[in-house]
């Protein structure tokens, strides 16, 4: 059980970095593609959120969700849930994931495609709205605003 704990960590890893050959042969040594960061996001949310367009393109081309929400929601809400100190959840999400995201705001629900729309990324949201992502989601916090602009920035992307 440890080494599969391992792989994934390190699915997750080399979705941050952008090494599609590692997502691919760790997917290919049979790695769940929807495997969870032990704080609540998956590969495909942090490629999406890192503009890593060649991970995002494996991962969607290997069975992960494009729907699948977030469990993380702050950095308080997650210390107090899971029983780690708010210091190390604070700096494994902004080291795990991205450090772009206030601390304070709410992400559970988020999918992917909030993110690539935080992250301001078009290709991404293309790239998930046409393998199946919904734009129809309830959120709360961070996420209904996300949601309601990811709708304006959607419209607003050339679709070239």
């Amino acid at each position: 059980m440890k080494g599969v704990v391992v792989a994934s960590d390190a699915l997750l890893e080399a979705a941050r970095t952008n090494s599609s050959q590692d997502v691919a042969r760790l997917l290919g040594e049979g790695v769940e593609p929807n495997h969870r960061h032990r704080l609540g996001w998956t590969s495909l949310m942090v490629a999406a959120m890192n503009r890593q367009h060649s991970v995002v393109k494996v991962l969607l081309e290997s069975g992960a969700d494009p729907n699948a929400g977030d469990d993380f929601n702050n950095v308080y809400d997650t210390s107090r849930e899971k029983g780690i100190h708010s210091l190390e959840v604070l700096v494994s999400r902004e080291d795990e994931f991205s450090s772009r995201l206030s601390s304070r705001a709410g992400f559970r629900g988020c999918t992917a495609l909030h993110y690539a729309t935080l992250a301001d990324d078009p290709l991404a949201v293309r790239m998930l709205l046409e393998k199946g992502e919904s734009c129809i989601h309830t959120h709360n916090d961070i996420c209904t605003h996300t949601h309601a602009s990811t709708h304006m920035h959607i419209m607003s992307f050339r679709w070239t």
